[in-house]
């Protein structure tokens, strides 16, 4: 458990949000300076590891139906269509 929170929370979600902070309205950095297309990469990319983790399976081509799976968890009225 103390790997976990460090792994994802202290580490992972931690750098996601300073990597995606600038582009938020809040941010006292201009958007205009970022290209933001490299933040949404790691957007998904954590999606993608915090559905494999969900569903304890990180093999290859199944990992957009964990994200989902998990999505369709954490998000109520987010029921996506298999």
């Amino acid at each position: 458990m103390r790997f976990a929170e460090e792994f994802i929370v202290k580490d992972r979600l931690a750098s996601l949000e300073n990597d995606v902070n600038c582009y938020l309205p809040t941010a006292k950095i201009e958007a205009a300076e970022y290209a933001p297309f490299p933040a949404l990469l790691y957007c998904f990319s954590i999606m993608d590891l915090l559905g494999s983790l969900y569903a304890g399976n990180a093999r290859s081509g199944i990992t957009t139906d964990n994200a989902a799976k998990l999505s369709d968890r954490l998000i109520p009225g987010n029921q996506t269509k298999n």
